[in-house]
């Protein structure tokens, strides 16, 4: 049995690179061939998948929210019937997929689950051409994650991307938007929107939630946001959430998306589609019960 290890050297304080040989000796115990991409540019672990995904049994990926995004989207481009299991062991700075999916930083516990190969199937979104597992978003703060700069995540961790968010305080800049969802259309102006999987909830119910921050006065917009994040659909005020499976964003000027914690594209027209249970990943029997 064959897997590919993809990996970036930079991701969490080019944290994989002192565990590489304990990773690779531990997966000799399942898999008789292991091969090992380093990631060398942008995009290069998703040209790598996409052309030779398919010849393993298991990708398994180490790296932080980005590298893991730069599978899916290698992943998304083979057929379906080929698609390989993909196995994340998170080594990046933030690691919000990892959270979600359960996957701690205990290396020993998550290399015990990809040796048992338990899968699920989980949904994929699609965002003008670009897929994401986790979060897509547009407006204030949603440039932290990717404006942050390498060396400051190097140096200081997490702390450098509420660093990067202090800079954007005093931006007060609104986006006035037409949203389409099936024959219905909400119009308005927001600091931010943002589509992401939030809990609880199912990852393979086909659905992901669409939640608009209203423009009203700017403090309390973000008292706002931090509440919803706390109580979720228990706080409502100044929040629009909406699930659905598709919608279209329509907005006066390009915006700048962001998925999975990455610059994605610029655009005045966004379209959004979940692709019902699209990938094979491993994740922990805990998780398996409470999210699929």
């Amino acid at each position: 049995m064959d897997c590919l290890i993809a990996y970036n050297p930079y991701s969490g304080k080019e944290k994989f690179i002192k565990h590489k040989d304990y990773v690779i000796n531990r997966l000799k115990e399942k898999f008789t061939k292991i091969d090992v991409f380093c990631s060398d540019a942008q995009k290069s672990i998703t040209k790598k998948i996409k052309e030779y995904g398919s010849l393993y049994k298991c990708v398994i990926i180490c790296g932080g929210d980005g590298t893991l995004n730069e599978a899916i989207n290698g992943l998304m481009l083979i057929p379906a019937s080929l698609r390989p299991i993909l196995a994340y062991l998170p080594f990046g700075t933030v690691n919000d997929v990892g959270h979600m999916l359960g996957l701690n930083k205990n290396i020993k516990k998550t290399i015990d689950n990809i040796l048992n190969l338990d899968y699920v199937d989980m949904d994929v979104c699609r965002l003008n051409g670009k897929y994401f597992t986790y979060a897509a978003a547009a407006g204030k703060f949603t440039s932290v994650s990717y404006e942050a700069k390498k060396s400051m995540k190097k140096h200081f961790g997490r702390m450098a991307y509420f660093l990067e968010a202090f800079k954007k305080l005093k931006d007060k800049e609104k986006i006035k938007v037409k949203i389409e969802i099936g024959d219905k259309v909400i119009e308005g102006s927001y600091y931010v929107i943002n589509l992401y999987r939030r809990n609880p909830t199912k990852l393979n119910d086909g659905l992901i939630d669409l939640t608009l921050i209203e423009t009203k006065k700017l403090n309390f917009s973000f008292i706002n946001l931090g509440m919803f994040f706390l109580f979720g659909d228990h706080w409502k005020k100044g929040i629009t959430s909406i699930s659905t499976n598709s919608f279209k964003i329509i907005s006066e000027n390009e915006l700048a998306y962001n998925v999975d914690g990455e610059l994605a594209f610029n655009s005045s027209i966004a379209e959004c589609i979940v692709i019902d249970k699209a990938v094979k990943i491993v994740v922990p029997k805990k998780i398996e019960k409470k999210y699929f």
